[in-house]
C-alpha cells in the first residue's frame, strides 16, 4: 500500500473524510488509532516550520487558511510553500514505514518467490502418496517424506500439492532447500519476502497466521534454531500445513514420517 499527497492531505486536513478513503482507513487502523497515527506524523523528520504547520493543522484539521496565517504569522505564499513540501515530506516518511508494508503485502510476495514447479509423473495409487493423503486427511500438520531418492520424494510431494492446492485458500508455497542447511528456516523464508525494511523472524511469523496454505520444503535438513521457530509457526497460523522432504528424520514436534527408500530416522 502507497498512499499518495492527495489522501495525506485527507488524513490531516480532513479526518472525516478518512472512512470514505479505504486506503486511509486501512492506514489509520494500522497505526492503531486515529491519535497513534497523528503521533506516528509527529516522528518523521521535517523541518521546523513543517512541523510547526502541521501541529497547528492537527489542532485545528478544519480551519481556514486565514486562521493559519494569523497564527503562524506568514504570508498566503509562504503558507502553500510550506503546506506542498509538508505533504511530500509526510507521504515520502510514510511510506517508508513498515506499518504499510501489511503482512498481506509480504505474503504475495512470498507466493511470487515460492511457486510450484511443474509436477513429474508418480504412481498416485503407489503407498507412500496414500500415506500422505491419509495423513492430510487425519489433520496432521508436519509431514515429513523422508528417504535417500530426492527425485522421486519431491515428485511425490508435488504431485499431492497439485492435486490439493485448489483447497487451500492461499495456495502451496515451494521452498527448495538443496545445499542450503546452514541457514535457518526463517532466513531463507525472509530472503524470499525482501521486505524493506526487513522483517524478523517473529514479526514473519504473522505474515502466515492468517493464512490457508501448504508450505513445502524440499531437500530440508533442521537448523538449531528451527525447532521451536517452526513449533510457533504451526501454533500461530492453524490452517498452515508443512510437508518436508529429507534424508532423516527431523525430531521436530508433531511430525510424521512417510518412508521412502532406506532413510536414517534412527532416534
Amino acid at each position: 500500500m502507497q498512499l499518495t499527497e492527495d489522501l495525506v492531505a485527507d488524513l490531516i486536513f480532513a479526518p472525516e473524510q478518512i472512512a470514505k478513503q479505504p486506503q486511509l482507513a486501512q492506514f489509520v487502523q494500522a497505526c492503531g488509532g486515529i491519535q497513534q497515527c497523528y503521533a506516528l506524523l509527529q516522528t518523521l523528520p521535517l523541518n521546523e516550520a513543517e512541523r510547526r504547520l502541521l501541529q497547528l493543522i492537527l489542532a485545528q484539521p478544519g480551519a481556514s487558511v486565514d486562521f493559519y496565517l494569523q497564527q503562524l504569522h506568514i504570508h498566503k505564499a509562504t503558507f502553500h510553500r510550506h503546506q506542498r513540501k509538508l505533504l511530500h515530506n509526510l507521504t515520502n516518511g510514510l511510506n517508508q514505514q513498515r506499518v504499510l508494508q501489511t503482512p498481506h503485502s509480504w505474503f504475495a510476495l512470498l507466493q511470487q518467490a515460492t511457486n510450484l514447479p511443474a509436477a513429474p509423473s508418480v504412481d498416485r495409487a503407489g503407498m507412500a502418496y496414500r500415506r500422505i493423503q491419509h495423513l492430510f486427511e487425519q489433520g496432521v500438520r508436519l509431514i515429513n517424506v523422508v528417504g535417500d531418492d530426492q527425485p522421486r520424494q519431491q515428485a511425490l510431494v508435488l504431485n499431492f500439492a497439485h492435486d490439493c492446492g485448489a483447497s487451500f485458500n492461499d495456495g502451496c508455497l515451494w521452498l527448495d532447500l538443496t545445499g542450503n542447511s546452514s541457514q535457518a528456516l526463517s532466513q531463507h523464508l525472509l530472503a524470499k519476502v525482501q521486505a524493506t525494511p526487513s522483517l524478523s523472524p517473529t514479526e514473519l511469523l504473522h505474515v502466515f497466521q492468517t493464512r490457508q496454505t501448504v508450505l513445502i520444503l524440499a531437500d530440508y535438513q533442521t537448523h538449531p534454531d528451527d525447532p521451536l521457530w517452526l513449533r510457533r509457526l504451526l501454533e500461530i497460523a492453524p490452517n498452515l500445513v508443512v510437508i518436508c522432504t529429507s534424508s532423516q528424520r527431523l525430531k521436530l514436534y508433531g511430525e510424521f514420517l512417510v518412508p521412502i527408500g532406506t532413510p536414517s530416522v534412527s532416534a
